[in-house]
């Protein structure tokens, strides 16, 4: 990206946030002053600030901000393939580019063309035969009913990786790797490499334990259990039950997702996220 650029944005926020107006207001203002930049409203967000605006697969834009938590960041993504420059605003901020009182500064270095972009591995879902919103966290499998512990069964390339009774699982990806799949103690996965991680969510026998597996395999999740059903949750965005007659397979996707970075060291952001 040259320096000076005149750069199209997107704007994103769920209209749910606390505050929300009063926490866009200085970043509308600033890109709607700037000769360099033009706005568009995701529609939902238009919606809400009484604007127009475009669903995301219609946003023709550079890059896509967004306003909130981890949880706003990982809409986009499954909605769009922008390159997200994402502020916190939210709960749990391990994925955002900036702090709420660091975003025009942030915004001016992006028009600057001082910036690059992280791209982040995402795990392409089929249910049987159809494909599912892609994640760029992790998958997840768990009970339908509080304290139905369940059997669960995941192949790698046709054998058997492991079988466990569970309450149920995660399969993440790197990034996803220091969110729930490490607080059902999975390993921290660094920049650089490529793979799984599939943690059991409190399993009956201590022996199950988290795998790391490669992302060249075709991963496959079965449920043991018959008709007895679980949730199938994607990126804590999208969600469906799921009973012993469903396969779900698990790849390496096409996709990526696109983060603007700053060059923040990602031991550094481990740290300062996660000791917070």
């Amino acid at each position: 990206m040259h320096a000076g650029i005149s750069m199209r944005f997107g704007l994103y926020a769920n209209p749910r946030t606390a505050g929300l107006k009063e926490v866009l207001q200085p970043i509308i203002e600033f890109l709607g002053s700037e000769k360099r930049s033009s706005v568009i409203y995701e529609k939902e967000l238009a919606e809400y600030l009484g604007k127009s605006g475009l669903p995301f697969g219609e946003l023709d834009v550079d890059i896509l901000v967004t306003v909130g938590g981890d949880g706003t960041i990982l809409r986009a993504f499954q909605s769009c393939d922008l390159p997200v420059f994402a502020v916190h605003a939210g709960n749990v901020g391990f994925l955002t580019t900036v702090g709420y009182s660091e975003a025009i500064q942030g915004l001016k270095r992006v028009l600057e063309g001082n910036y690059t972009i992280e791209e982040k591995l995402r795990l392409k879902v089929l249910l049987n035969d159809k494909r599912l919103p892609d994640c760029t966290n992790e998958l997840t499998v768990h009970t339908s009913q509080i304290a139905k512990i369940r059997s669960y069964a995941v192949d790698l390339d046709g054998q058997t990786v492991a079988h466990f009774r569970a309450d149920g699982m995660i399969i993440s990806t790197p990034t996803g790797s220091t969110s729930y799949a490490m607080s059902n103690g999975g390993p921290i996965l660094a920049p650089g490499v490529e793979a799984f991680v599939l943690a059991p969510i409190a399993p009956y026998k201590l022996s199950s334990r988290p795998y790391v597996l490669p992302p060249d395999g075709n991963v496959t999740v079965r449920l043991l259990d018959g008709d007895r059903t679980s949730l199938l949750v994607l990126d804590g965005q999208f969600e469906l039950e799921v009973d012993g007659n469903d396969a779900i397979h698990i790849t390496k996707s096409e996709r990526r997702s696109h983060l603007v970075n700053f060059g923040l060291d990602f031991f550094e952001r481990v740290n300062l996220r996660l000791d917070h």
